[in-house]
């Protein structure tokens, strides 16, 4: 009898373990931060677009509430908010040169992916990204 009252009690006064993103998960800090784009997947797999594109990986950058992005073909940049673990970029801002095919595919791409709202999650020195699209997009921490 004492087991199920103490029991109960447990149950009524949430004893439970604590579930992840809890009070005990530091809040997620962008600002300040730069990022090379590592791995890119939605529901039919690998983006090619993002991943075999020529010369260095997308990269992103976080600063002043703006976001940054560089290495496709032209440089992006829109405002940004980060509330809790919800990362909403607005509308993006590009430069408008013409570059080769593959680059120019990137841009789009990386484009469609960040703008809106997408759950932000560090896993290591690794930021993750499941946008609003159905991506996953993983990016490595910069040094320096």
């Amino acid at each position: 009898m004492k087991i199920r009252a103490v029991l109960l009690a447990c149950v009524l006064s949430g004893c439970a373990a604590p579930q992840s993103g809890s009070q005990n998960t530091p809040p997620l800090q962008l600002e300040g931060t730069k990022w090379s784009l590592a791995t890119a997947t939605d529901n039919q797999g690998v983006i090619g677009a993002l991943v075999n594109k020529p010369g260095k990986p997308v990269a992103i950058a976080f600063e002043k509430g703006r976001v940054g992005i560089s290495e496709a073909c032209n440089h992006m940049g829109g405002a940004y908010t980060l509330t809790g673990s919800t990362l909403k970029v607005e509308r993006m801002m590009s430069t408008r040169m013409a570059c080769e095919p593959a680059l120019m595919e990137a841009e789009a791409e990386i484009g469609r992916q960040i703008e809106g709202s997408s759950k932000a999650e560090m896993a290591g020195d690794q930021l993750v990204l499941k946008t609003a699209q159905g991506a996953t997009l993983s990016f490595d921490r910069n040094q320096g």
